[in-house]
């Protein structure tokens, strides 16, 4: 532990040392670590446990086991619950170095995609919608989806001109019909009018004595 925490530290490293699995628990904060180098065999808690709590924790750390046992059980298990890869006992300093530098740079990768997923999953409807139609990366799906829009926009539209012009041409007949029934009125009416003041000039003249002119001759 000394010996992996000193050489990781003289290349840069901010190591934190914790000699059994509890003391890394209790030491270990989610987002503070870009990795972790969990040994299985460990008093008080082992490393299966530990690299399962570790790996509830914060998904996005990277695991590596540090084990002299490549095929037992436990490693199999600490694999099964989160751990990413094994490095055999002896260790080679060198190749650790460069297995920490490559999982180092795998955690800030993870948590990229994290924030990005959060800020995606947080994002209302409407800010989706436009962050869909202004990334580059959808060019072709935003263009094909364009085009299925226009299709239906496009037949919607006719069909609701299709609906307004025969209820147009239904309200016109209405319309029409209406119009000759009352101007067939208004004429009835005016020949009422005309017959009756007809009848009443043949009233006043019967009673000044003017001479009624005789009915014509039926042929």
């Amino acid at each position: 532990m000394k010996l992996v925490g000193g050489f990781l530290g003289e290349r840069g490293y901010q190591c934190v040392a914790a000699p059994d699995g509890l003391a890394a628990l209790e030491a270990f904060a989610p987002g503070r670590f870009d990795l972790v180098l969990m040994d299985v065999n460990m008093p008080r808690m082992n490393g299966v446990v530990a690299t399962g709590k570790i790996h509830r924790r914060d998904p996005c750390v990277p695991i590596l086991l540090v084990s002299g046992e490549a095929g037992s059980r436990e490693v199999f298990a600490a694999l099964s619950a989160g751990a990413d890869s094994l490095i055999s006992k002896p260790v080679d300093l060198e190749r650790l170095a460069a297995r920490a530098a490559e999982y180092v740079a795998l955690a800030r990768r993870r948590r990229r995609l994290a924030r990005r997923e959060r800020r995606r999953a947080e994002r209302s409807a409407p800010r989706k919608a436009v962050h869909w139609m202004t990334s580059k990366s959808n060019t072709h799906r935003r263009r094909r989806a364009l085009v299925r829009v226009m299709v239906v926009f496009l037949a919607v539209a006719a069909g609701l001109g299709s609906v307004a012009a025969a209820d147009w041409a239904l309200n016109a007949s209405r319309l029409t019909t209406g119009v000759f029934a009352q101007l067939s009125t208004q004429l009835s009416r005016i020949e009422g009018y005309l017959q009756r003041d007809e009848q009443r000039e043949m009233e006043k003249e019967r009673k000044d004595g003017a001479p009624v002119p005789p009915p014509p001759a039926q042929p």
